[in-house]
């Protein structure tokens, strides 16, 4: 007989049916309990060495494999329940098929009721099969889907209830629904039926114990029992006639790419489908109700998938590596699992840190094997030994490991909360749980087993369980110790805690996401918190969750705030890390780089400051190279640092004023001089100083460059000829500063001018730049004329060769020098409008800066012109303090000066500069001065010994127009032009001594004296001359003027355009400064073109459209000469050849409008036009 040799073990899938039918079959054999029948399950083995039958748990069957890997205590093996497929049946399936061809005599039975059959007697090479036939009443089926007018699951089941009372007031009722949520709902709607004489009981797994007793109580009442898939086997509730049966459960799913347990509800299988028929008929016939259609059953498959594919395989791996059954690929499972299941798996275990590299248990695996929870709870109790808290996390593991105690009992949900919060930690429900242990232990302690029970009852949470806690507990402990590990006798802190968890739950981390409102999981899931959490209300940044289980939404349960710092030290190796930005850091002399470091695709640290050296040293070293040496961002202690400093700076020095980047190494060239020097360890400023030391040992100069080694060409043609440090100008010594970088506001040259000097700064000089950058800046100005003219030039770059040798830089504005020395060469008239010399790069400009006497900056621009306007007030309140010293004298009435030079040098601050000697007309005095300008001392000087004359005549100004004749002023001349007279007797003067022309004023007494004589002789004839002159020019005028008059009263046709020209070409001939400026001579032929007016005057009214066409080509030419004059008068070259075109145009006028009065030389409309287009050359 069987259990001779050795047990007959029993498995069960759940301990309530291993203790129920272990009671049942001693029952049946009227054997005590614990003698020839026994059981064995989860902390409580009820068996003696009489016994011959054990009843026990699969998962007691399977532990006893690691103590007995051949299960030599038993000869006979009944799986029961094996439809169930849990991952320890199905791994005793594939175990046993392995031992029993080494166990020959051993006998194995799987049993169950709705067994596919035809697979299983497959797997064991076509055993044979057994059907006995149970003993039960006939059970009707009636497919009852939900009708059109049923709004929900709840409305459809009351419906039916009602069918049924209809039939039968009577029969207990047992409702299958997915959850606890289906079952309050289904509860409320019946109740609001008010079904006579009956009871509505619900049944799940999280009612305390002595609710789910009161389903196996007899009551007068009628039952309806409404469950969810725990009472679909095992559980046999007496009394049932009626199933209603809802087709759905909610099924564990783990998801290996998201490592999520989801907990969906979903259509249950035929074969769960006729578990549940089979809870009534027990007693009597019966009638099962689905809530679905028959073709939907149809439909429906077969079996319920196994737990394997259902289910995470850590745990299954871990076992199989242990008891060294090779990979679970090879494994006989029944149905394989999946390889992405497989390989999620093998992910966990590496993320625990049981596996290596190579797929072999580490001391971590190792030691996880032999815990009998959970591969993540047994890691976080190796967390505990860790971090001190084995005793806090052991108190953890086990309440992981064991269903929550805690309970809220439909009626009683908010007195519940309310006794639970006592033990609420707002930022851990892993400290929650301490609290309740703690509460519990000190009833254990107070108040013994009544105590402890009271207090359970008063705290809402269950005696049962938390004696299974207390179990697990005790199991854990005791196998820790086994292991050699002892808690510590110190309380743990809460951080401790904390990470001593935290390795466990590496993958279920969680960053909260603002915006979203959720948290942002491992491998881009993103969950919430339970709502049953103490930390709902107040999401942390960073929490921890023991599970992740997705109903109606994702949800963590169990969690804690943790600190993000401590994931990077936790994660270790499974930690990414990448790095950016690598550059130099001048203060700790390193190449640093921003790192960023994330675990499972969330970010753990970012843009953190770290050592590159140690990272990428061969990159580290180049930027180290090129930064702290070549580009000289570190200061070294070593000598060589200051030599090539100074080294680099002369470079720099002679590269800027020849502005060739060609001429100097750049950095990278810099860099592979050190390159070649530098040792490979080199990657900071400490392994630089470590090197040098040595190799400065061997070689002094090794790190020491030379201009040879920076300068890549010759710099012989850097005179200070063509690159000079300083220009002369106006007598001053003005500094140059040189740079030569695009990118500055002060790219190029420099010249630092005085504020004096501002007056006398002709801002064209400061438009010429040096002569090694002469030939570049002419070539850039030729190119912005226009196609025309640079044809007639040629080539740019050989032009500005050309004319380079011929500009005198710095004499004279640059423009008009230029374009007379390209008509000289080239034959080519360039006008000052055809010039664009904005295009000309900025740098080929001088920059200004204008300094006061002590050298601080006032402004600076490239604008001279600009400069000379802001600051010309500035200019003469600073001449105010220029030393006057020999050249300031008063009174002076005759010229007792031995020398009046046209300047001298003078000091204003710290520059010399030239200042101008000026006689200055006070009316009864003469005082000298020196002046700032040649400008004004001319002016000032003609006036000053104009003075000085008169008064040597014993005479004055006002004197001297007594002379000329009153007429002057009364005639109409004397409208024109105010103050005639006055003008008649400075011009007679200048005449008769000299003065009007600046270059020959008296400058020595000698000089004077001679003048003196010579001038009294002159004066008064020259006064009557030019008098006579005068009165000549006022009486054609006067005729001019009264025919003009005359004309305009009688309206006589002539057209407007006719009287404008007329009155253009007087106001030409006669502005305000004739008799200053106009000689003699020119002004008898003035007066001359007056007679010719009038004589067109006259002729006019008779013919006007014959002037008309007379004037036509006078006037365009007048016109445009009057548009151009100014710029063509700014050429030196053309002053004098416009001059001759102004008078010629006069004396054409006269040839076509009076030639009765005669031109003074001979002229036509060719000869004008062919003057024109050469002054415009």
């Amino acid at each position: 007989g069987r259990g001779v040799n050795g047990l007959i073990g029993c498995t069960q899938p759940r301990r309530i049916a291993a203790t129920s039918v272990a009671e049942r079959v001693a029952k049946e054999l009227n054997v005590q309990l614990g003698d020839e029948v026994g059981y064995k399950i989860r902390f409580h083995e009820h068996t003696r060495p009489s016994t011959y039958v054990k009843f026990m748990t699969d998962g007691i069957l399977l532990a006893e494999t690691q103590g007995d890997p051949m299960l030599r205590n038993y000869d006979t093996l009944i799986l029961d329940e094996a439809h169930e497929r849990s991952l320890n049946i199905d791994f005793l399936l594939g175990y046993l098929k392995q031992l029993l061809p080494r166990r020959p005599d051993l006998k194995l039975i799987v049993c169950s009721a709705t067994l596919d059959v035809q697979r299983f007697s497959a797997f064991f090479n076509k055993a044979p099969v057994i059907e006995v036939q149970g003993r039960t009443y006939a059970v009707d089926v009636l497919y009852r889907p939900a009708r059109p007018d049923e709004n929900d699951l709840s409305e459809t089941i009351a419906n039916t209830v009602e069918e049924i009372t209809d039939l039968d007031r009577r029969g207990d009722i047992l409702i299958f629904l997915p959850g606890e949520r289906e079952i309050r709902e289904a509860t409320d709607e019946l109740a609001a039926h008010a079904l006579p004489h009956t009871t509505l009981l619900p049944l799940y797994a999280r009612l305390s114990a002595a609710e789910q007793q009161r389903v196996f109580q007899t009551l007068p009442q009628r039952r309806i029992v409404l469950a969810t898939n725990v009472a679909e086997t095992s559980l046999t509730i007496p009394g049932i006639v009626y199933v209603i049966d809802a087709g759905l459960a909610r099924i564990n799913r783990y998801l290996p790419r998201t490592g999520v347990t989801t907990l969906q509800v979903e259509g249950i299988s035929q074969a769960s489908a006729n578990q549940r028929k089979g809870r009534c008929g027990r007693v009597q016939s019966g009638i099962c109700f689905r809530l679905y259609d028959e073709s939907d059953f149809r439909a429906r498959p077969e079996h319920t998938d196994p737990e394997i594919k259902r289910a995470g395989l850590a745990g299954v791996i871990l076992r199989m590596k242990a008891l060294k059954l090779g990979a679970p690929e090879d494994f006989p499972f029944l149905e394989p699992p999946s390889k992405r299941a497989i390989d999620e798996g093998y992910r966990v275990l590496e993320e625990l840190g049981a596996l290596d590299d190579k797929g072999v248990l580490t001391v971590i695996g190792e030691r996880l094997s032999r815990l009998p929870v959970d591969p993540r709870v047994g890691r976080m109790i190796l967390g505990g030994v860790d971090e001190g808290a084995l005793r806090e996390v052991l108190v953890i593991a086990a309440a992981l490991s064991a269903q929550d105690p805690r309970e809220r009992p439909i009626d009683k949900q908010q007195r519940a909360d309310e006794a639970h919060r006592k033990f609420r930690d707002e930022t851990s429900d892993f400290i929650s749980l301490l609290k309740l242990w703690n509460a519990y232990q000190e009833a254990r302690g107070q108040g013994g087993q009544s105590g402890v029970r009271k207090f359970c009852r008063d705290n809402f949470v269950s005696f049962l369980r938390m004696r299974e806690w207390a179990d697990v507990h005790e199991q854990l402990s005791r196998q820790v110790r086994e292991m050699g590990l002892e808690p510590s006798d110190k309380k743990a802190e809460g951080d401790a805690i904390h990470r001593a968890l935290l390795p466990g739950l590496l993958s279920r981390i969680g960053l909260w996401h603002p915006e979203g409102r959720v948290y942002l999981g491992a491998r881009q899931t993103r969950f919430a918190l339970h709502p049953g959490s103490a930390l709902a209300k107040k999401p942390p940044q960073w929490v921890m969750a023991s599970e992740l289980v997705e109903t109606s939404q994702l949800f963590a349960r169990t969690v804690a705030k943790i600190d993000p710092a401590w994931l990077e030290q936790v994660g270790g190796a499974l930690c990414k890390r990448s790095h950016s930005d690598p550059h130099w850091e001048q203060k700790p002399a390193q190449v640093m780089a921003r790192e960023q470091v994330t675990l499972f695709g969330l970010p753990v640290a970012r843009d953190r400051k770290i050592h590159y050296g140690t990272i990428d040293p061969v990159v580290s070293r180049q930027l180290f190279i090129r930064h702290a040496l070549a580009l000289g961002e570190y200061r070294s202690p070593g000598d060589f640092a200051e030599h090539n400093r100074r080294v680099i700076a002369e470079a720099q020095r002679l590269r800027d004023r020849a502005r060739r980047s060609d001429m100097m190494l750049d950095e990278h060239s810099l860099s592979a001089f050190f390159e070649q020097r530098v040792g490979a360890e080199v990657v900071s400023g400490k392994t630089f100083e470590a090197w040098r030391q040595e190799a400065e040992a061997q070689n002094p100069s090794v790190l020491k460059l030379s201009l040879d080694d920076v300068l890549l060409d010759e710099a012989s043609d850097l005179t200070t000829a063509r690159y000079p440090d300083e220009l002369t100008l106006y007598g001053a010594r003005l500094p140059l500063g040189y740079r030569f970088d695009p990118s500055a506001d002060d790219d190029g040259l420099t010249i630092t001018l005085p504020v004096v000097l501002l007056p006398q700064l002709d801002p064209g000089v400061l438009d010429w730049t040096i002569r090694g950058w002469l030939v570049e800046k002419v070539s850039l100005l030729i190119d912005t004329l226009p196609k025309a003219l640079r044809k007639g030039i040629g080539p740019s770059l050989v032009a500005a060769r050309q004319l380079e040798a011929t500009l005198r830089p710095f004499e004279g504005p640059l423009l008009p020098a230029l374009e007379e020395a390209i008509f000289e060469r080239y034959g080519v008239r360039v006008t000052p409008d055809a010039w664009r010399p904005d295009e000309v790069p900025e740098y080929l400009q001088l920059l200004v800066r204008v300094v006061d006497d002590d050298g601080r900056e006032l402004a600076r621009s490239r604008d001279p012109r600009a400069l000379r306007e802001r600051f010309v007030h500035v200019a003469r309140q600073a001449w105010q303090s220029v030393p006057q010293s020999a050249w300031s004298r008063d009174g002076l009435r005759t010229f007792d000066l031995d020398e009046l030079p046209e300047s001298v040098r003078v000091r204003s601050g710290a520059t010399t500069v030239l200042a101008y000697p000026a006689l200055i007309d006070q009316g009864d005095r003469v005082d000298l001065r020196l002046l700032e300008s040649p400008a004004a001392a001319e002016a000032s000087n003609r006036a000053g010994l104009r003075r000085l004359f008169l008064m040597q005549l014993r005479t004055s100004q006002r004197q001297l127009e007594q002379l000329a004749p009153g007429t002057l002023d009364a005639g109409p001349l004397g409208t024109l032009w105010p103050h005639l007279r006055a003008q008649v007797g400075r011009r007679a003067v200048d005449e008769a001594f000299g003065l009007r022309d600046a270059a020959t004023f008296p400058r020595e007494r000698a000089d004077f004296n001679k003048r003196l004589e010579a001038g009294r002789r002159e004066l008064q004839g020259s006064l009557n001359e030019l008098s006579d002159l005068v009165l000549s020019v006022g009486h054609e005028y006067q005729k001019l003027h009264t025919a003009l008059k005359a004309l305009r009263a009688a309206k006589s046709g002539v057209s407007k355009g006719a009287l404008a020209d007329i009155e253009s070409q007087v106001s030409a001939l006669l502005p305000l400064d004739t008799i200053e400026r106009v000689s003699r001579e020119r002004l008898r032929h003035i007066a001359r073109y007056l007679r010719a007016l009038q004589v067109r005057l006259q002729r006019m009214p008779n013919d006007p459209s014959k002037d008309e066409a007379k004037a036509a080509p006078v006037v365009k030419v007048w016109q445009e000469f009057l548009k151009k004059e100014p710029a063509l008068r700014a050429r030196p070259h053309a002053v004098e050849a416009v001059e001759e075109l102004r008078w010629l145009i006069e004396e054409w006028r006269v040839q076509v409008f009076a030639p009765e009065v005669k031109a003074a030389v001979t002229v036509s409309e060719k000869r004008v036009q062919e003057l024109w287009a050469a002054a415009q050359k």
